[in-house]
């Protein structure tokens, strides 16, 4: 049983200040996730409303019922080709999305103003939007990334307990990909000696090229030290335990730092394989789409829509 719990938006955007992360602005209009990732880093905002980063994680859930209306006010001030990334913490396709339909009110507010946009996601529930999600594709102003670590439907069981099996998210892939809207495969978190083996890696890098995915986002898991210490405890209690040892030698204390040479062998090795089979690991990112919706729209002082039509 899921406890949903409905609660109102000061703000829709937050700003991110670390270029590398390759957005501007992330956006969540869910807190909480069903679909209880244990590695997730998300985790640890429940703390933020005295709860624990555990089941109150799955099954304490927060719904934002203003957001869109928040939002299109926000983006008055946002210029066009300021990323917005949706799904940042927890995914806006989890099942709470069909009964709320949250995220298909943020699609509705930025195919009118033309923002540029990725999402990340885990769902095939992001089908249910396939007629706003390919007006911005062939707008170039969406990227979709969706998110698989493992083909092996038992290790993805274990670590990612409530979402779709990795079929269900190929098949997802391929529909998108079909609809010619710019997808990548999200590889991430890679975690050391449990999904990072050559098996696990060639088997994702070969079905990405049988389904023509143009570009694969690969990086190595990192963790705060609570967040390291509950995987590890969880882990520890699965299957996976038997390999949780060697995961521990690769995060250095106290910190939890993840060992260079390990980082250094793990891009070697991804290197070989964007190589091997002609996938890309970044491409150029989206951009905002300009057109007459926009004059209500002000984006600071210095920036006039273009009068284009949709």
């Amino acid at each position: 049983m899921v406890n949903v719990l409905h609660i109102s938006s000061q703000h829709a955007l937050n700003s991110n200040r670390n270029p590398s992360f390759g957005f501007d602005w992330s956006a969540n209009p869910y807190r909480g996730c069903s679909h209880a990732c244990q590695y997730c880093y998300a985790r640890e905002t429940h703390r933020y409303l005295n709860l624990d980063i555990g089941q109150d994680f799955r099954k304490t859930l927060f719904v934002k019922d203003n957001f869109a209306d928040v939002l299109r006010k926000e983006l008055k001030h946002v210029p066009l080709n300021n990323i917005i990334a949706l799904g940042t913490a927890t995914d806006p396709y989890q099942p709470l999305e069909s009964k709320y339909r949250i995220t298909r009110s943020i699609l509705e507010v930025l195919v009118k103003t033309g923002h540029a946009l990725t999402i990340t996601t885990k769902s095939p529930l992001i089908l249910r939007d396939l007629d706003l999600l390919s007006l911005m594709g062939q707008r170039r102003q969406l990227q979709i990334h969706v998110s698989l670590i493992s083909l092996d439907p038992e290790t993805v069981k274990i670590l990612e307990p409530g979402a779709p099996n990795p079929k269900r998210r190929i098949n997802t892939m391929a529909e998108l990909l079909s609809h010619d809207i710019p997808t990548a495969w999200f590889l991430a978190p890679i975690l050391p000696f449990i999904t990072d083996d050559d098996k696990t890696l060639e088997s994702i890098f070969a079905m990405g090229h049988s389904l023509n995915v143009r570009w694969l986002m690969a990086s190595v898991a990192h963790f705060t030290p609570s967040m390291y210490q509950y995987f590890y405890n969880t882990a520890a209690h699965t299957p996976l335990r038997t390999r949780i040892r060697q995961f521990a030698e690769v995060y250095h204390m106290p910190g939890y730092k993840i060992d260079g040479g390990y980082r250094r062998n793990l891009r070697r090795r991804l290197t070989q394989l964007y190589l091997r089979y002609g996938i890309a690991s970044s491409i150029e990112p989206p951009r905002g789409f300009e057109s007459f919706h926009q004059n209500e729209f002000s984006f600071g002082n210095n920036h006039r829509p273009l009068a284009t039509p949709l």
